[in-house]
C-alpha cells in the first residue's frame, strides 16, 4: 500500500505496510539532533515497525552497529512491553545526536518498570535486566497519558 499524497502532506509513516501515524517529520534542532516520533497501533506488528525506525534513524546518523543494536533491541523491549502491559497505541519518538541516541516509548498505563531478580524459569520479566545491562542510561516519567520509558545509548 502506498502512501495517498493527502497522507505524505499529514506527515503520516508508512514502514512496511502497516501504518504508524506520525506527530512529526524529522525535525532537526539547533544542536544538530534529530527527532522523530509517531504512534504505533497496539498491535504485534508495532514492535518490529518501531525496530525499523529505529534502526534507520541510527544508520541516518552513522551510529555504530553495536550502538544500534543494542537501541533496536531495546527499543523491542519497550514498545513489546507496553503492548503486553497497556490498552491503547503507543507513542515512539527516536532522537539521535552527536555522541548519543535516546528512544522514548509511552503508553498508557501508570505501572512503572521494576527491576526484578533473576528467575532462569520465569517466562519474561527481564526487560529492566536488559535495560540495566545494555543501555547507558534509562529511565521513567508518568505523564498525563500514562508513562513513559527512555533509555540513552552513548559513545564517544
Amino acid at each position: 500500500m502506498l502512501p495517498s499524497r493527502q497522507d505524505v502532506a499529514r506527515g503520516r509513516l508508512f514502514l512496511t505496510g502497516y501504518e504508524a501515524r506520525a506527530f512529526t517529520r524529522p525535525r532537526r534542532s539547533p544542536s544538530g539532533s534529530v527527532r522523530e516520533s509517531c504512534t504505533l497501533p497496539s498491535r504485534a506488528q508495532s514492535a518490529g515497525d518501531a525496530r525499523r525506525l529505529t534502526a534507520r534513524m541510527c544508520a541516518s546518523a552513522h551510529v555504530s552497529e553495536d550502538a544500534r543494536d543494542r537501541a533496536v533491541l531495546l527499543t523491542s523491549e519497550l514498545v513489546t512491553n507496553a503492548l503486553i502491559h497497556s490498552t491503547g497505541d503507543q507513542r515512539l519518538t527516536v532522537t539521535t545526536r552527536s555522541g548519543g541516541v535516546r528512544v522514548e516509548v509511552g503508553d498508557d498505563s501508570t505501572v512503572l518498570p521494576v527491576l526484578r531478580g533473576q528467575d532462569d524459569q520465569a517466562n519474561g520479566g527481564r526487560g529492566v535486566q536488559l535495560l540495566e545491562r545494555c543501555a547507558s542510561t534509562w529511565g521513567w516519567r508518568l505523564t498525563s497519558r500514562g508513562k513513559c520509558v527512555w533509555f540513552d545509548i552513548t559513545w564517544t
